[in-house]
C-alpha cells in the first residue's frame, strides 16, 4: 500500500495493519515514547543520494548561499 503522508503511514502501523518504510526522523518521538518500534534488516540503511539544485541565473541570497555553503561543506561525498 502507498500513502499520502507520514501520519497516515504512522497511524496505520500503530493500528497493526503491517510494517512501513519510513525516515527515522519522521518517528523520532515514537521510538521516544515506545508508540512505534524499529526492526533490524538487511542492506538497511537505505543510503540516498541528494542533489542541490538551483536557478543557474538566480541571485541567491545570503541566507541560500549560506546554506548552500553549509550544505556542501557537511556532505558526505
Amino acid at each position: 500500500m502507498q500513502m499520502g503522508n507520514n501520519s497516515a503511514i504512522k497511524q496505520s502501523v500503530a493500528a497493526g495493519l503491517g510494517i512501513a518504510l519510513i525516515s527515522r526522523v519522521a518517528i523520532d518521538i515514537e521510538l521516544e515514547t515506545n508508540r512505534l518500534v524499529m526492526l533490524d534488516a538487511e542492506s538497511f540503511p537505505i543510503m540516498l543520494q541528494w542533489r542541490l539544485v538551483h536557478l543557474k541565473d538566480k541571485n541567491l541570497s545570503a541566507t541560500a548561499r549560506a546554506f548552500k555553503h553549509f550544505l556542501l561543506q557537511n556532505s558526505e561525498i
